[in-house]
C-alpha cells in the first residue's frame, strides 16, 4: 500500500468516526499532513509517512518473525507435553 492509499483510507476512518467529535479536516496532500479540529476547539495534526525498510533490515526482520514465530511453536509443544505427562502420571498414580 502507497501513502496516498493510506491517506485516502485513514481520511475515511477519520471523516465517519462519530465518537471523536471532529468538526472539520484539512488536508495539505502535497505534504501529506492532516489538521483535525474537534468540536471542542482543540486542533491536531497527522503527518504521514511511508517507512521505508533497507533490503538488509527487511530481511533481518523476516528471520525474526520466523524464530519467535517458531519459539511459539515450541513453546506450545512444551506445554502439551507437560501436560500429557501431568495427565498420565494422575492416571498411573
Amino acid at each position: 500500500m502507497d501513502v496516498k492509499i493510506f491517506k485516502d483510507k485513514l481520511f475515511d476512518l477519520l471523516n465517519d468516526s462519530e465518537c471523536m467529535n471532529i468538526s472539520d479536516i484539512d488536508t495539505d496532500d502535497k505534504n501529506n499532513i492532516f489538521s483535525i479540529r474537534l468540536t471542542d476547539g482543540n486542533i491536531f495534526e497527522i503527518e504521514c509517512r511511508q517507512f521505508k525498510i533497507k533490503n538488509d533490515e527487511q530481511k533481518m526482520t523476516e528471520k525474526l518473525l520466523d524464530i519467535l514465530a517458531n519459539e511459539r511453536i515450541n513453546n506450545t509443544l512444551n506445554i502439551l507435553v507437560k501436560r500429557i505427562f501431568a495427565i498420565r502420571y494422575a492416571t498411573y498414580s
